[in-house]
């Protein structure tokens, strides 16, 4: 009984220094929720590779996490980043037209998406969800990725 007490005790005790942002420690997720996004992950099958991405407007808008990074705290512009800015002043029709691929991700919901895949010339990859670079600068569905990009 004396154990069962001493448990209690400690599980109580434990409840109370509780701090969500410990299981934040995810650069790639923190970049997200620090900036009014949120994170969403999508596989993408043909590269074999899994990839973060800050969700936007309820998932309207999407880029990948560490471009955005990149961007915010590194004052580099990935080729995503650089479509994206590009919008100001030119409508996109595809991904193509900027020299980028269409790639399908699927998240773990099974839900398909397509991106403007990016390839620079060391072969780094950055991505930009394809309705976000077509809708481009002035959409408000980008509102925030506006907002953060200036």
């Amino acid at each position: 009984m004396r154990y069962f007490i001493l448990l209690l005790i400690t599980l109580s005790s434990t409840a109370f220094i509780y701090k969500p942002e410990i299981f934040n420690n995810n650069p790639l997720r923190r970049v997200c929720l620090t900036n009014a996004g949120e994170f969403w992950s999508y596989e993408f099958y043909d590269f074999n590779d899994e990839v973060g991405f800050c969700q936007f407007n309820g998932g309207a808008s999407e880029i990948d996490s560490l471009s955005l990074i990149k961007y915010l705290y590194e004052d580099v512009n990935t080729l995503a980043v650089q479509a994206f800015l590009r919008t100001k002043r030119v409508r996109f029709l595809s991904c193509e037209s900027f020299g980028a691929e269409t790639y399908v991700g699927e998240d773990s919901l099974g839900e398909l998406k397509e991106f403007c895949v990016f390839t620079n010339q060391s072969f780094e990859r950055s991505y930009l969800e394809k309705q976000t670079l077509l809708n481009g600068w002035e959409h408000p569905n980008n509102s925030i990725l506006r907002a953060l990009l200036r």
